[in-house]
């Protein structure tokens, strides 16, 4: 299958049939578009449920996991436009429901204050500019954003791919990603969707690279997560991830933060630190083999980095990486786990 329709000219009705998948089992989509390509009802031709697209975006959760009221909305609007109208497969709640609501729920609310507040830090820029910088020396295929929230990684990369998924559980973060998108002028590679990152919406091997940008330590299942990313990445296939550290400063970092709180994330209270041997052993477990490589990043607190500029920050950040990687033990002790790799095959 080319995975590369590509979405720069392909119509929306296309890339979902080539790119997306249902959530549930994972049977191709087929879309019937209401009066414009953008908006319209993408129907599984497997277990027949039907998942709303609305303005270029596509909400494909599991039956679940959506929204019912803007469901109920939609089809309302859009009664007499289509046919197929159904209730679906059953689809039952489960124990890990109510994390992944409590995470929708919270990140549909702090969509703005991420976009305006977190992502301005001179911390965050300076971190994404280096991180950006290898998955860019990477590009080439498709890239797929896992937990794209607005855009971080698949706007400032679209240079390097001729195409980009990203998806994210909360439909406000989206949004925001698929306005600057359309801002731009220069991404109709770029393609945003709904998804949730245990059961993401792709086909199988479609992928040339799969990005995790911090997502692991909020799911309630990282292995899934890990497993399910390599089943949309196409054999020798590129990913790559960061997480918080399990490192011997850790509290220093929890006290800073609570005593001056320069960002809010809600994390799982399971696994919002892990180890890179965590980290390895998810990979493999979910069939990475033993090509993935970790180190960590990040030696001074955020706040420290704060204090100046971007650039300055970034300049800061270089330099005490390269020294502290030098010193036995405390190389891994970074505040950030990194981890990259390729899919066998």
């Amino acid at each position: 299958m080319d995975a590369l329709v590509t979405t720069a000219t392909a119509t929306l009705p296309d890339i979902v049939s080539r790119l997306f998948a249902c959530p549930v089992c994972h049977g191709a989509l087929a879309l019937s578009s209401f009066g414009g390509e953008e908006t319209g009802a993408a129907l599984c031709g497997g277990c027949s449920a039907w998942y709303r697209v609305e303005n270029g975006v596509a909400e494909l959760l599991p039956p679940r996991l959506q929204d019912a009221a803007l469901r109920k909305d939609f089809q309302g609007r859009h009664a007499s436009a289509w046919s197929g109208w159904n209730t679906g497969p059953k689809d039952p709640s489960r124990e890990d429901d109510v994390h992944k609501l409590g995470q929708k729920n919270f990140y549909d609310e702090d969509a703005l204050a991420y976009e305006t507040s977190m992502l301005k830090l001179s911390f965050w820029q300076a971190f994404d500019r280096t991180f950006r910088g290898m998955i860019r020396a990477s590009g080439g295929g498709l890239l797929v954003e896992v937990g794209c929230g607005t855009g971080r990684i698949s706007v400032p990369c679209r240079g390097s791919f001729s195409s980009i998924v990203g998806f994210d559980i909360s439909e406000a973060m989206v949004r925001t990603a698929e306005r600057k998108r359309r801002e731009l002028g220069d991404a109709g590679h770029l393609r945003y969707l709904v998804g949730d990152a245990e059961n993401i919406p792709l086909r199988d091997g479609v992928a040339d690279a799969v990005v995790f940008s911090g997502i692991l330590h909020h799911v309630e299942n990282p292995g899934r997560v890990i497993k399910e990313a390599l089943r949309v990445l196409k054999p020798g296939g590129r990913y790559w991830g960061l997480e918080n550290n399990r490192s011997a400063f850790r509290p220093l970092f929890d006290l800073l933060m609570h005593v001056s709180t320069i960002w809010n994330e809600k994390a799982h209270e399971d696994h919002f630190i892990m180890s890179a041997r965590e980290i390895r052993q998810w990979l493999v477990d979910a069939g990475a083999g033993v090509e993935a490589e970790t180190w960590t990043s990040v030696f001074l607190p955020p706040h420290a980095f704060n204090l100046l500029d971007a650039q300055g920050a970034e300049s800061l950040m270089v330099k005490s990486d390269a020294f502290m990687r030098r010193i036995p033990w405390l190389r891994d002790q970074g505040g950030l786990v990194l981890f990259s790799g390729r899919k066998p095959g």
